[in-house]
């Protein structure tokens, strides 16, 4: 009987081995990827632009096609100061979402001295034309509006950009020249 015990014995240890090994565990993983839309990134805002290259924002885009330094020499009507000058820019906006509203509020010229050249508030017959927005002007979403923004600038300034920047943080510059 002892004998038996010994065979059954061995026995179950052969059992208990062969039913210790577990099989490998599965694991399945999900990950959960979410869809971004497929939209142009804004331009960085230290970026200079090349003229004519377009910066596109969430609702809008702008370009600047064309700088003129001297637009409005003598014998036109001069700045109150004499050592300033006319230039001008050729700018465009586009509302790609839904109607808003243009002004040249936003835009400036940059110079080599860290000087910011604001839009002239007179205007006259001798600045290029069409103009650009007095005051507010309505764009309708799909709908362009451009024209010349003419600026007061120091007569000597070595200007390098013109620059649009508005209360939202969207900022842009192109190169002149």
């Amino acid at each position: 009987m002892r004998k038996k015990l010994i065979a059954l014995a061995g026995a179950g240890l052969l059992l208990t081995s062969c039913s210790t090994a577990e099989p490998a565990p599965t694991v399945t993983v999900y990950e959960t990827v979410m869809a971004t839309p497929d939209t142009p990134d804004a331009p960085d805002p230290q970026e200079v632009l090349a003229l004519e290259a377009v910066a596109t924002f969430d609702t809008f885009t702008l370009v600047v096609h064309a700088v003129d330094l001297d637009s409005a020499p003598e014998p036109a009507p001069q700045p109150d100061r004499p050592e300033n000058k006319w230039a001008s820019a050729d700018v465009e906006f586009c509302a790609t979402a839904g109607d808003t509203a243009v002004t040249s509020y936003w835009w400036r010229m940059d110079s080599a001295d860290n000087r910011r050249w604001e839009p002239s508030s007179t205007g006259y017959s001798a600045f290029p034309a069409p103009a650009y927005a007095w005051g507010e002007q309505p764009v309708a979403g799909g709908t362009c509006h451009r024209g010349w923004i003419t600026f007061v600038v120091g007569e000597d300034s070595a200007l390098e950009t013109v620059s649009y920047t508005n209360d939202k943080g969207d900022s842009a510059k192109w190169e002149i020249g």
